[in-house]
């Protein structure tokens, strides 16, 4: 059965890089993602100017919530993604009605209690660096309607999950369903270059991707990309 109303594009890969963010890392993570958007078939958004004011730059991704609007299906990567030309495509057989992320966490260990939280009972968060969303789960991405001071306060480690409170809070008062979204992790690595300081003082994002480049042999993907 298709369930794709025919005024809807088939899926969308989104990207947030804001104010030209990290060029040294984004020039081996970017072109890979883009291969594999165009070998799964979908359309490519970058999402390159800030739109919700003093939140932190991360929060952006909530645009895909009226960019994302005329799909079916909806990708969030962050742009610290290593992503093989050739990992599988989550949306293929995916169950439509459920959330998929790569991450996920304990909704007590990282935020207040709130009424939603507390209803739906099942003390878990999603991770935002890789959403997939369907037409049916699109609620996840509907923004705040508090201020970045006000959210900030609901998160009890880091101001700057704001994004991942606002996607847990959508989940719970949604009752929506979420899963993993990528079966082979051998060709998918977060650098996560942006979480805060690592316990290794020596780890260095870039060779890190370099060394993924390397051992994928992606090379001349890389290369004719940044002759662009």
């Amino acid at each position: 059965m298709n369930l794709r109303p025919k005024n809807l594009k088939n899926k969308c890969v989104h990207v947030v890089v804001i104010d030209g963010w990290y060029p040294e890392l984004t020039r081996y993570t970017l072109p890979l993602i883009k291969a594999w958007t165009k070998k799964i078939g979908a359309d490519f958004n970058l999402i390159s100017k800030a739109k919700f004011g003093d939140f932190p730059k991360n929060y952006e991704r909530l645009q895909i919530y009226e960019a994302g609007k005329g799909y079916f299906w909806n990708i969030n990567i962050d742009a610290d993604y290593m992503i093989h030309p050739d990992m599988e495509d989550p949306t293929e057989g995916a169950n439509p009605h459920v959330v998929m992320s790569e991450g996920r966490m304990n909704t007590d260990e990282y935020f207040k209690p709130n009424i939603y939280f507390l209803r739906d009972g099942r003390n878990q968060s999603i991770g935002d660096s890789f959403v997939v969303s369907s037409m049916f789960t699109h609620d996840v991405w509907e923004p705040l309607k508090i201020s970045y001071e006000e959210a900030s306060k609901e998160c009890l480690k880091e101001p700057r999950q704001v994004s991942e409170f606002c996607l847990s809070l959508n989940i719970a008062r949604y009752g929506l369903k979420f899963d993993g979204a990528i079966s082979d992790k051998s060709k998918i690595h977060h650098i996560a270059s942006t979480t805060g300081p690592t316990k290794d003082q020596n780890y260095n994002p870039v060779e890190v991707a370099k060394e993924f480049v390397q051992k994928w042999g992606v090379e001349n993907i890389i290369e004719e990309f940044n002759k662009k």
